[in-house]
């Protein structure tokens, strides 16, 4: 069994495509770009201790609207100990005064700092090939979909990762119902289900979890390290 860990720059090419990882429960370093194998490696100074490692980073994304068909995505996040990077991306499209006033980003930010939508996802892949799951608030309802919709409006593809969503944790939580197994259909089931009254953004769930929220929030980057930090205090709870 492999699990990977970090990323970092391979000796033997120079090239950030090496991953610091456990093979048959030996540490070593495995390079995705020239294939090279380091044994006896090194530890990652973002690794968690043995027994608590994090296989799993958080996700989010900003987009023009809530039509997963016709709005496109201006940014996306990945968080993770060992992972923090976001892409602004140029949709091609103007952003609406609306999307500006709750996420901050300007038409202006995008033409003079946003990439393609390709060359942001083609490095965020890279990023997801180091875990196992991605994390993220509400995403099997919005962010996925809209990601599948983006991706084959480009021709690409999309990762092959798990998907957990503290929205439904949380929502399940406070309907008493424990996360099962397949996750999707739970997590859906769940979202879906209407409840009178219970509100389950992330600013709110983190709240009620003791987690702080920061200033900030409706960035890509910042909204997938809350989304992080809820998904530990979830994870505590539900032991």
């Amino acid at each position: 069994m492999i699990t990977h860990i970090s990323r970092q720059v391979c000796a033997a090419c120079n090239k950030r495509d090496a991953y610091i990882l456990v093979k048959s429960g030996q540490a070593c370093v495995h390079c995705l770009g020239c294939g090279s194998w380091l044994y006896n490696a090194p530890r990652s100074e973002y690794e968690i201790p043995t027994g608590s490692r994090m296989t799993w980073a958080a996700f989010d994304i900003e987009t023009t609207g809530l039509r997963i068909q016709e709005d496109r995505v201006i940014e996306l996040a990945l968080v993770s100990n060992a992972v923090s990077r976001s892409w602004l991306i140029n949709p091609g499209v103007r952003v609406s005064k609306k999307i500006t006033e709750i996420t901050g980003i300007t038409n202006v930010e995008i033409v003079a700092n946003g990439v393609s939508f390709a060359t942001a996802w083609g490095e965020f892949c890279r990023e997801v090939e180091a875990f196992s799951q991605l994390v993220g608030h509400n995403v099997l309802r919005f962010d996925w979909p809209f990601l599948e919709a983006e991706t084959r409006r480009h021709g690409l593809i999309m990762p092959d990762v798990e998907i957990k969503d503290t929205g439904a944790i949380f929502k399940g939580m406070m309907m008493r119902e424990k996360p099962q197994q397949p996750h999707r259909e739970w997590a859906l089931r769940i979202l879906n289900t209407p409840v009178t009254g219970l509100k389950y953004n992330l600013a709110l769930a983190a709240e009620q979890m003791g987690v702080p929220v920061p200033a900030g929030l409706h960035r890509a980057e910042a909204d997938a390290t809350l989304t992080m930090e809820l998904a530990k205090a979830l994870a505590r709870k539900l032991r």
